[in-house]
């Protein structure tokens, strides 16, 4: 590189992958490989190699003054960034008049694969260096994936297409699309082509999933196949129906919902002077589910899409597992990239509200807990396919008029981490909470804490007890105050004139008294009746006996 080269780098380095640094007199090698000191020769490499490459110039100032630097790479630098990263870094000397600035050349990572310091996939965001986002991360692993449904079918023709699902299938898309109305005069073959179902006559597996004929999927995909069954009961063995859907997508989805309503329940509740229904399966919460089992199974693997329908609600499961980055933890709130994007990229132009590519999952638990129903479950989950269980039955119908109130007081729809925490909060599921994940809540009444450190629970406000005429549930999980838990304890000394902890232990064992309690929070309350001058232990150690101080 020349000098001239160097400046004209400097001078466009906002537009060019560089970095400038002026590191007068050292250079910070590895900053021990720890995250707070990632601003170091190591860490930028990792993030500038996960940005495709490009070049760290030191002696050089933020705003682009050459200054020089009067420090020295160790002989070494090379081959120890070559061992951390797998890169192959060049480092070039350069001088302006006595100024030396050093431009160190740093490769792009491979294709599908992330850099990593301390653990971390670096990534440059304005001065700083941070952790790549989970939706960045999830893009560049996926890169070397190949996309099953964009290859083409090699024996496919425009002769392989249902003719009606292809109509079907235009129709749909100039029904999103009503504002174009060109779209009606344009040909089959070059529709199909505009949305990327057919190469050069030839139908890509996305166009064989969504329009090919049955027994032409027989022959060339049998594995596109959606098995509907329902059962009595979830649990039961042999099904008491069964259909096998090979046929165009853009027919099956329609035809499976029609067979889950013809067992379609509702849930009335009253509310006020009005009667109100839930129905047990919610249609758009189904559909997006089917669509997210169709765009994200692994077409080469085999296998069928298989939906079990029961009066406790519906199991989807597909072959494949989570795609790359999607986790049981993640998957409301990562941004994932489908196994099979062409496909999905086609639903969302296309099919009936979807809207957004990779967001299903939020969706499907807004409106299930919007409902009262609890969450979906996605635990069955394991590395070679995904099953999701969404229920059907109305849990806490009281629960969906609560969140209305929550809604309507925030004046906005309620965020889904603060709609997570409520339905955990309502089902008694604390562990994890904290009060920072709540204080908000707790701050507009929508919860209240009771109790302090261990012992601590977080429940709904007490207006929704009330509404739902259960304050006596309200007292159960609040559980007693400290001071009853003391005065049961004392009064049986006293009543008996000693107590043991296996006794103390008998008394608050039923579930409406013991709740979180545990032998460290008893023998605190005795270590507290100790101090007031109550009572005293007999002897020491585990089998202690205490009686009162007459």
């Amino acid at each position: 590189m020349t000098l001239e080269e160097l400046k004209q780098l400097i001078t466009n380095h906002e537009s060019e992958r560089v970095e400038l640094k002026e590191w007068k007199d050292a250079i910070p090698f590895d900053g021990q490989e720890k995250f707070e000191n990632r601003k170091c020769l190591l860490g930028y490499c990792v993030a500038i190699g996960n940005e495709c490459g490009g070049h760290l110039l030191i002696g050089v100032k933020d705003d682009g003054e050459i200054v020089g630097t009067n420090a020295l790479f160790s002989h070494d630098a090379k081959q120890k960034i070559y061992q951390k990263t797998g890169q192959k870094i060049e480092i070039e000397e350069i001088f302006d008049g006595k100024n030396r600035v050093f431009v160190v050349h740093i490769p792009s990572r491979p294709i599908g694969a992330l850099l990593r310091f301390a653990g971390a996939p670096l990534m440059r965001v304005g001065d700083s260096l941070e952790a790549m986002s989970n939706a960045e991360q999830a893009r560049i692993l996926l890169e070397g994936q190949d996309d099953f449904s964009a290859r083409i079918c090699e024996t496919s023709s425009i002769e392989s297409i249902d003719g009606d699902a292809l109509q079907k299938l235009r129709r749909l898309y100039e029904k999103k699309h009503a504002s174009n109305s060109a779209i009606a005069s344009v040909s089959n073959e070059q529709f199909l082509s505009d949305i990327s179902l057919m190469v050069d006559g030839k139908l890509t597996y996305a166009g064989v999933i969504l329009l090919a004929k049955s027994d032409f999927l027989d022959r060339n995909l049998a594995d596109a196949e959606i098995c509907f069954e329902y059962r009595n009961r979830a649990d039961d063995g042999p099904y008491n129906d069964r259909v096998d859907y090979r046929i165009p997508f853009v027919f099956a989805f329609e035809a499976i919902w029609e067979k889950v309503v013809l067992r379609q329940q509702v849930h009335p509740f009253v509310e006020g002077m009005l009667r109100r229904e839930i129905p047990a399966f919610n249609e758009e919460v189904f559909r997006e589910a089917l669509f997210n089992a169709v765009c994200h199974r692994d077409y080469t693997q085999k296998g069928s899409i298989f939906i079990r329908q029961s009066p406790d609600g519906i199991e989807i499961s597909n072959p494949g597992g989570f795609p790359i980055g999607v986790t049981k933890e993640n998957i409301i709130t990562v941004i994932s990239t489908p196994r099979n994007r062409l496909l999905a990229e086609v639903f969302q132009k296309v099919l009936p509200g979807v809207e957004r590519s990779g967001q299903g999952a939020d969706k499907i638990y807004r409106l299930t807990i919007e409902e009262g129903k609890g969450e979906p479950d996605y635990s069955k989950t394991e590395e070679y396919f995904v099953s999701l269980f969404i229920p059907a039955i109305l849990e806490d119908a009281r629960f969906v008029q609560y969140l209305e109130k929550v809604s309507n007081e925030m004046q906005t729809i309620i965020p889904m981490s603060d709609l997570l925490l409520l339905e955990d909060i309502r089902a008694g599921k604390l562990e994890g909470i904290t009060l920072r994940d709540v204080k908000h809540l707790l701050g507009k009444g929508f919860i209240e804490l009771h109790g302090r450190t261990r012992g601590a629970k977080y429940i709904l406000s007490k207006r929704y007890y009330s509404d739902i005429g259960k304050l006596g549930e309200r007292t159960r999980r609040i559980g007693l105050s400290r001071q009853k838990c003391k005065e049961l304890i004392l009064g049986h000394i006293k009543r008996h004139g000693k107590g043991k902890m296996e006794e103390f232990e008998q008394i608050f064992s039923t579930e409406i008294q013991m709740g979180d309690l545990t032998r460290g929070d008893i023998s605190n309350f005795l270590a507290e009746l100790k101090v007031d001058g109550l009572i005293k232990p007999e002897r020491k150690g585990p089998g202690a006996m205490w009686v009162p101080i007459k």
